[in-house]
């Protein structure tokens, strides 16, 4: 007998001729997390009477199974003759652990610290007596988006173009970038993907302002984000500042999904280029310098 059961937090494979051993967790197919951080793989489990027998103890074994065309299957954690093994790489026994200082208690959920990339991997629970269950967890680590710089190309005059330019030095793709500005949101502005190829920059974290005037003045704010993460900084368009002022920088991060907000209408009109907005006069009143 076969089950699969997907759930919000791992995905549960339970096999053999009675389910007489449960794993009480629910699931979900992967995880992403950042690097760096910790994370407690559940694992609690429960038995029917017929594996409540005194003549032999739990076996549990966590393993790292790294995906491939030839998977490996590194183990990582065990419990075994009343005793808990660390039967993995020195580098992994320093950053697990069962939650439990007795696993055998109904709990064998592990938890792995200091999270880094390479840990990407499924992870697998067994647990057994007379009857056997198991549970797999896929995680992905991806690292933060880093602070990112925000600045201006271009000299701030009336009718002059600039570029507001976002830039995020590390963190694990696909990062995505996205402008605002108080009190509005330049998505309206954006073009049709016809009228994109001519002029618009393929840089990631482009904003093309073109023909400023003093509709454009205020703080814009890029945010750029990744599945585990999102991180600010923000410029601020005044007349007569010369090249700008740069806004303080800050950084927010946390987990979410999607990170940003984006305006997916908006995105479909022109998928390649939702990251390189232009300014249309049309849609402005009073544009320039006289008023």
């Amino acid at each position: 007998v076969r089950i699969l059961a997907v759930t919000d937090g791992g995905v549960f494979f339970f096999s053999g001729a009675a389910l007489a051993v449960r794993i009480n967790e629910d699931g979900h197919k992967v995880i992403y997390l950042p690097k760096g951080e910790s994370v407690k793989l559940g694992c609690p489990f429960s038995s029917d009477p017929e594996d409540n027998t005194p003549d032999n103890d739990w076996d549990i074994q966590w393993k790292q199974v790294k995906p491939g065309p030839h998977p490996q299957y590194n183990p990582l954690l065990g419990y075994h003759d009343h005793r808990i093994i660390y039967p993995g790489p020195p580098d992994l026994q320093k950053r697990v652990g069962f939650i439990s200082s007795n696993p055998s208690l109904y709990d064998a959920s592990m938890q792995l610290r200091d999270l880094q990339m390479s840990d990407s991997a499924t992870y697998e629970c067994t647990v057994k007596k007379t009857t056997e269950a198991t549970r797999k967890v896929t995680i992905t680590v991806q690292e933060k988006p880093a602070l990112p710089r925000c600045w201006i190309i271009g000299e701030i005059a009336y009718g002059n173009s600039i570029m507001l330019r976002c830039l995020a030095s590390t963190g694990s793709p696909p990062l995505s970038y996205h402008w605002s500005m108080a009190g509005g949101n330049y998505h309206d502005w954006m073009p049709s993907a016809s009228e994109c190829p001519p002029s618009c920059s393929l840089t990631p974290g482009d904003l093309q302002i073109r023909d400023l005037c003093d509709d454009h003045v205020g703080i814009y704010e890029c945010s750029v984000g990744n599945n585990v993460g999102t991180a600010y900084c923000s410029v601020e368009i005044q007349f007569g500042g010369g090249k700008g002022k740069v806004g303080v920088q800050k950084t927010v991060q946390f987990q979410l999904f999607p990170p940003w907000g984006l305006d997916t209408q908006a995105a479909q009109k022109c998928p390649p280029f939702t990251n390189h907005l232009l300014s249309d006069r049309s849609k402005l009143r009073h544009c320039g310098p006289n008023k």
